[in-house]
């Protein structure tokens, strides 16, 4: 049997999910990196943020040197094209991520809506229309940036994480089935999240170093102050994806945060790889890239004076809100004090309740910064 089947011999197709704006410069090298990919078995959803330059045009070329899906695979008849495509919602990285996240969730809403009409009928579960389905539980979605360039094995490495054999889980499962859509599948029903390290270069390729493994634990004391994670090497289950549609466009401060926030507070399985899966290309037009040293690390103190940090968790806990029902008794606790403690007005009161919270970040100093921050409440 194939590593990667899964019970019923079936692969999964990996969902990469791009957003793009103004993207051109870089496309056409991580387009290429994709189509090398060692696992071919994947479609690109793309979400435009309204390009001026060459970006679509990048792509659509891109499209015509595709075929279907490989016919080893038992879904070469899902589609005419493996690229499809979005409008964005012209509001930034995050809202564009998160608005492809749900329109790719509609999507497949509207074929297991169209399955369901047709169960009892000649044409079965497995199609729709007389073409295979596009979607099926044992799928993945992995998050791409218009400008990196993956490593071959990448989304293998993935897979083979997902797909291999693990304990049940589902007599942990705290989510509300009903308003995820659970109810009727039997594939793993808890998120699972896989990250790895990167290789950063510059905006000509030339390496400048790998990206550091987390320190500690990936659990949600650690996620619920600290973005750890890098989505653009981020592969996810179906059940992780329909928790993140239900956070609002503007609930999320980037949409790798919620992703590793939500995976960790619903009782989710996070995997770090060391090993690097992509070239993470650091240059002038990086919406977030990856910034080191003395002065970053102070800049970054600095947003906790400045307000920002504060305006982040407030964002966050809004997003928090929204997938509640699926989180674990844990994490709601774990949230519940540390919003009381951030609307408390009195010092010592705070001061007593901070006491109990559990908190962690990377840097030791930093997080002895956010203490004092939310005693202070600057955070």
């Amino acid at each position: 049997m194939n590593l990667y089947m899964n019970k019923d011999g079936r692969l999964p197709i990996v969902h990469i999910l791009m957003a793009t704006c103004e993207g051109g410069r870089y496309l056409g090298e991580q387009l290429a990196s994709i189509q090398s990919q060692t696992y071919p078995h994947w479609v690109l959803h793309v979400s435009d943020d309204g390009s001026t330059d060459a970006t679509l045009e990048v792509l659509k070329a891109f499209e015509k040197t595709l075929e279907t899906l490989d016919r080893r695979h038992e879904r070469q008849s899902l589609s005419s094209s493996r690229v499809f495509y979005y409008s964005g919602p012209k509001k930034g990285s995050t809202q564009n991520f998160l608005h492809l996240v749900q329109s790719v969730m509609a999507r497949y809403d509207q074929e297991v809506g169209e399955v369901s009409k047709t169960q009892a009928s000649e044409i079965g579960v497995g199609a729709v229309g007389g073409q295979q389905r596009m979607f099926h539980q044992e799928d993945l979605f992995a998050f791409a940036d218009q400008d990196d360039v993956w490593l071959p094995e990448k989304l293998e490495r993935a897979v083979a994480w997902h797909m291999s054999p693990r304990p049940q889980k589902n007599s942990l499962m705290p989510f509300d089935q009903k308003e995820v859509g659970f109810q009727h599948e039997t594939a793993r029903t808890y998120p699972m999240l896989y990250a790895a390290r990167t290789i950063k270069v510059d905006a000509h390729l030339k390496p400048l170093g790998q990206s550091k493994p987390p320190k500690g634990p990936l659990n949600f004391n650690a996620a619920l102050v600290e973005n750890t994670l890098s989505g653009n090497t981020m592969v996810m289950n179906l059940t992780l994806i329909k928790i993140l549609r239900l956070i609002a466009l503007d609930h999320s401060v980037w949409h790798d945060w919620s992703a590793y926030q939500a995976a960790c507070a619903c009782l989710g399985e996070v995997r770090f790889d060391e090993k690097p899966c992509l070239l993470y290309r650091q240059h002038a037009s990086n919406v977030i890239g990856v910034k080191t040293g003395p002065l970053n690390q102070s800049l970054r103190m600095a947003r906790v004076f400045q307000g920002r940090y504060k305006s982040w968790t407030q964002t966050n806990l809004m997003g928090l809100k929204d997938i509640e029902p699926q989180m674990s008794v844990e994490a709601r606790e774990l949230v519940r004090l540390y919003r009381e403690i951030r609307e408390c007005q009195s010092f010592w009161r705070r001061l007593s309740l901070v006491w109990g919270l559990d908190i962690r970040r990377q840097n030791s100093l930093f997080q002895t910064l956010i203490y004092i921050g939310l005693l202070l409440s600057w955070v």
